[in-house]
């Protein structure tokens, strides 16, 4: 059985690894989120969005929200685009329209950056990277 990995999943891997970059526990992270004003982050929700909370068949069950990962890239100090999934991401199951969605809501206002994810992702799609 194949492993499909959602844009969830790929996120999560990301702010697992900025997160042990950093030398934070999951509950340094929820304390940082606090500090930036989302005591909603806590460190059950985040452990939570880092394990997807998976069923018996293996599903995710948690997925995270967009807020939530505009949230957590700012604590990080990264772009919020550095948690959705890049060229390194080998992801079947990622629907390029999805990632262009998200990007989108994420990036709202800049039209040229949304232009140029648009057109790398219609290469990949053309090119059968997706």
């Amino acid at each position: 059985m194949t492993e499909e990995r959602s844009l969830s999943d790929v996120a999560a891997d990301h702010i697992r690894e900025l997160r042990k970059a950093r030398g934070w526990s999951v509950a340094a992270l929820a304390a940082q989120c606090a500090e930036s004003g989302h005591p909603e982050l806590t460190r059950a929700v985040l452990e939570n969005i880092e394990s997807g909370r998976r069923d018996a068949d293996g599903r995710r069950r948690r997925d995270i929200s967009v807020d939530e990962l505009h949230v957590l890239a700012a604590v990080l100090g990264v772009q919020s685009s550095a948690l959705l999934p890049g060229p390194d991401d080998a992801s079947p199951a990622v629907d390029a329209a999805l990632v262009l969605g998200v990007a989108e809501a994420v990036i709202r206002g800049s039209a040229d950056r949304v232009g140029a994810l648009r057109a790398r992702l219609a290469g990949q799609e053309e090119q059968g990277e997706i």
